[in-house]
């Protein structure tokens, strides 16, 4: 069995999808070997800080605006047409690919569908 992991931190807070892509996939790409059979990757986000947070470096370029643009016209599209209709190319997508749900904890405070009813 073979498991290994690798951290990365941004030199500024983003919100680019383009970018934080780019940053796992540098990731994944450490971290593979050939030869083995992968299960799952998994994605931890630490230090979320809100979008309008801009820690002003002397040494580091600030983030570009354009990107950031990007994502959320894709947010938006997505959120108007569908859960995924616009993507990536680079973050790949395999729609015979589904997660199991048998295990997902119910969604009480996020989807009306599954509110509790007092009767």
């Amino acid at each position: 069995m073979y498991h290994d992991s690798r951290t990365a931190k941004l030199p500024h807070a983003s919100n680019s999808t383009a970018e934080l892509v780019s940053y796992a996939h540098a990731l994944l790409k450490a971290v593979f070997k050939f030869g083995y059979e992968y299960q799952k990757v998994g994605v931890m986000l630490s230090g979320l800080v809100p979008d309008t947070h801009l820690q002003q470096h002397l040494f580091v370029d600030e983030p570009d605006g354009r990107m950031s643009k990007l994502s959320g016209v894709m947010d938006a599209l997505n959120k108007r047409y569908g859960r995924d209709r616009v993507r990536l190319a680079g973050a790949g997508y395999d729609s015979s690919w589904h997660y199991r749900q048998e295990w997902m904890s119910k969604r009480f405070t996020t989807s009306w569908k599954e509110i509790f009813i007092a009767r």
